[in-house]
């Protein structure tokens, strides 16, 4: 993701959508947001990583330090805590009070393991369960960390793949659906891919409590084996959406998103026209559910796109053009989305012309962005 600050924005649907810049804007209750800025102009100091809490608006309404890069976060069922984790192959997360004001409680993946970058909570908040490499081995892990005890790690449970990356919690809240990327890494070897000719990512689901796996599914032929699932998101009627990045050695226009029930056993490709399909230069970045149910939203940062497609009828509801926009969740209304970029932009958008929100400070947003629910709902 280009992290380069800068003011444009980009082109909509039908239009400039609009400049970032400072402002001040009033409070407002409703969902609020969790995402990585970057801080700094990484010239005078080196560049400073910070979980910040954004409202609806785009106004900031708590930063918290980190140690490094993060990458995603998750946020416990009552809304009062959130854990960031460290960008792969990081081995910090940090967990906060999303409404307070004191220092992250940092706690660290074991010798052997690196963070994967995501993790849910049960419904309970009890336990923490998050995607690991376990490199020495070769496997995709989830370690699972006791809230209630310091996020002490107290069990691990396969992810039954390599290269385990989001996982989301299912509506029967004991499976988790695990996005296995399929792209062996290694510590020693920093962020490089040593299995691209034997790679075979996977969608998994997992039984939290037993580890067991209840279903799983891969694309069947040898070039679809070079799309890797990365991102996904769950309705609350049992189908996920993913998405994924291609590591064949051209980008041919292959469906790089994808709708699935468990236990149907096929994959449903979301299609688009096939110029828009190359211009993703074959790498998807966050993917999110609106609040009715019906609408996806997958981001192509390489491609400065954001695409929208109707999971009813599959069809392609609409898209946008955002200069290195990779962040989203869903936004406060049905049929809505925030949408985060690299270039400091904060937005509100759908299938049509976005409408503007506040804009945060200028500073760059990293690659996700997570709802956290209406604390007064």
């Amino acid at each position: 993701m280009d992290m380069a600050r800068r003011t444009l924005l980009g082109i909509g649907a039908g239009g400039l959508v609009f400049l970032t810049a400072p402002s001040v804007w009033a409070a407002t209750s409703g969902p609020r947001y969790l995402g990585v800025r970057r801080l700094g102009d990484g010239r005078s100091a080196p560049f400073r990583f910070a979980a910040c809490v954004a409202d609806a608006n785009g106004r900031i309404l708590r930063q918290v330090d980190l140690p490094a890069r993060g990458h995603g976060f998750a946020v416990r069922p009552d809304g009062k805590t959130a854990v960031a984790l460290a960008r792969r192959p990081g081995t910090f997360a940090a967990a906060f009070a999303i409404d307070g004001d004191g220092p992250a409680r940092v706690f660290h993946a074991p010798a052997g393991r690196h963070f994967q970058g995501h993790a849910v909570f049960e419904p309970t908040g009890r336990h923490l369960f998050a995607t690991e490499n376990d490199f020495d081995n070769a496997r995709g892990c989830i370690g699972v960390y006791d809230a209630a005890d310091g996020f002490k790690r107290v069990a691990e449970l396969p992810s039954h793949g390599v290269g385990c990356h989001e996982l989301v919690l299912m509506p029967d809240g004991q499976t988790a659906a695990v996005a296995n990327g399929g792209i062996l890494t290694h510590p020693d070897s920093g962020r490089a891919k040593l299995n691209l000719g034997t790679m075979r990512p996977n969608l998994a689901y997992v039984d939290l409590r037993s580890g067991n796996l209840q279903d799983t599914i891969g694309y069947p032929d040898h070039r679809r084996h070079k799309l890797s699932i990365r991102h996904l998101a769950a309705f609350d009627d049992g189908r996920v959406v993913f998405a994924c990045q291609d590591q064949g050695p051209t980008f041919d226009g292959l469906p790089l998103v994808g709708l699935h029930r468990p236990g149907s056993g096929r994959i449903a490709d979301l299609q688009a026209p096939e110029a828009t399909t190359l211009g993703l230069n074959g790498y998807c970045g966050s993917v999110a559910v609106d609040r009715g149910g019906v609408l996806a939203a997958v981001s192509a940062p390489r491609g400065n796109r954001v695409l929208f497609w109707n999971t009813q009828t599959g069809d392609l509801s609409g898209s946008l053009a955002i200069a290195d926009g990779c962040g989203l969740a869903p936004g406060p209304a049905k049929g809505s989305f925030v949408l985060t970029s690299g270039m400091g932009a904060f937005l509100i958008g759908g299938p049509t012309l976005p409408t503007p929100a506040a804009p945060a400070d200028g500073a760059p947003w990293d690659n996700h962005l997570l709802a956290v629910p209406d604390r007064h709902a």
